[in-house]
Parts: C-alpha cells; sequence; structure tokens
C-alpha cells in the first residue's frame, strides 16, 4: 500500500455538492440509499447545508440555496448519464460485452465534480443493485473494468471474465434527483506500482486535438 509521507489523511470528510430541492434529496439519500442525515445547517435564513454519513467519518454534505443557478449538463454535469449507456446496449441498443460508448461530451468543466463513487465490498455489488431496481432506480448493469499489470501504457480493458487476473473494479452507475451522476464500486484487487505509472497529461495536450485553424 502507497503512503502518504507528507499529511496523514483519514479519508474525505465530507464532499458538498449542490442541489435543486433539499426535500427530494433527502428523501432519495436517506429514503432511498438509507444514509443518515447527521447534521443540518441554515445560514441567512434561507440557505442550508445537510450532511448525510456515507461511512468511514466521511459525508456528503449538500448544500441549497435559492440563489444557485440551474444545473448546466455538460458543463458542470455530465451531458448523458452513463447508466443509460449500459442500458441501451443491454436492450439491444448496442453490443452489452463491448466498451461503452462514450458521449460527445462526457466530460465536465475543469473544477467540476464529474461523478460520485461509493465504494461497497466486492460481494454486494450485485445485491445492491437488485435492490436499487427494485426502489424503481434507473441502474446499469454490473460494470467490469479491467487493466493489464505488465502494460506500460496503462490501458483500460474490459475482463474476459470474473476469475480474469487483469479485473481491478466492478461498478454500477445510476443518478440523483438534482443529475449527478453516482457510482457504487467495488475493489477486487489490489493495484500495482506499474499501474500508476503513465506520465500526466498537460493542458498543452487539448491544442494537438483541436483541429481548429489556430491551434493546427
Amino acid at each position: 500500500m502507497a503512503i502518504n509521507k507528507e499529511f496523514e489523511f483519514l479519508g474525505i470528510n465530507h464532499l458538498a455538492p449542490t442541489c435543486r430541492d433539499m426535500k427530494e434529496t433527502v428523501d432519495f439519500y436517506s429514503g432511498v440509499l438509507g444514509m443518515p442525515l447527521i447534521c443540518t445547517t441554515a445560514a441567512d435564513s434561507t440557505d442550508q447545508v445537510f450532511f448525510f454519513d456515507i461511512g468511514n467519518g466521511s459525508c456528503l454534505a449538500f448544500m441549497w440555496s435559492p440563489d444557485y443557478p440551474e444545473a448546466a449538463p455538460g458543463v458542470a454535469s455530465p451531458a448523458s448519464f452513463i447508466e443509460d449507456i449500459h442500458l441501451a446496449a443491454a436492450s439491444g441498443g448496442g453490443d452489452a460485452g463491448a466498451p461503452a460508448r462514450r458521449p460527445l461530451a462526457k466530460g465536465t468543466a475543469h473544477g467540476a465534480l464529474n461523478h460520485i463513487a461509493l465504494n461497497v465490498a466486492p460481494e454486494k455489488i450485485e445485491e445492491y443493485r437488485e435492490k436499487l431496481v427494485a426502489k424503481g432506480v434507473r441502474v446499469s448493469p454490473v460494470v467490469s473494468h479491467a487493466q493489464d499489470p505488465a502494460d506500460p501504457k496503462c490501458e483500460y480493458k474490459r475482463p474476459d471474465n470474473l476469475e480474469d487476473p487483469r479485473l481491478f473494479m466492478r461498478s454500477i452507475y445510476f443518478r440523483d434527483p438534482n443529475g449527478i451522476q453516482l457510482e457504487m464500486a467495488c475493489w477486487n484487487r489490489a493495484m500495482t506500482e506499474t499501474e500508476a505509472s503513465l506520465a500526466p497529461a498537460t493542458a498543452g495536450r487539448k491544442a494537438d486535438r483541436d483541429p481548429t485553424p489556430e491551434n493546427r
């Protein structure tokens, strides 16, 4: 296990996404997902922050204000949702065994939160998917992720099966009422040092891919 020699972080204290309706958010996170609501705060008699316990000392602290701007899919949140892509493939709209089609606007603006992944035990992933389906949540099939520890390019793969030694994570995807992409994910093995060997990309690489004349 890699050790941080600079700061002894204990994990995430809280993430602070915004919501369009706090009551709707409480109904989903506490009512559907069962997260205990452990703290509610108010400011200026209108603004609210509600803390939901997600386990191991970490929280989601949803913020609400009548002054917040409307959602901006494709900018502050993904323009399309991962579960829709996988469900379309599973229903005959594509090859369910092939890598998911990447939407044109698959990312979010710099500094925006793309998605939130909740850590679960490997043996619970199928059970939790069925529980979400029973609660009426639109959720993807279980998606398996693989990478060959010997591959210097660290290329993302789909495993051949659940016994594939390259398999490192399995996930299910769904969304909350605010349009936040959520994921439940489980680690299936420890990662090796060689799997963190890619050179980090820089902003200059965007110009290399941009076809506009000024960037050619």
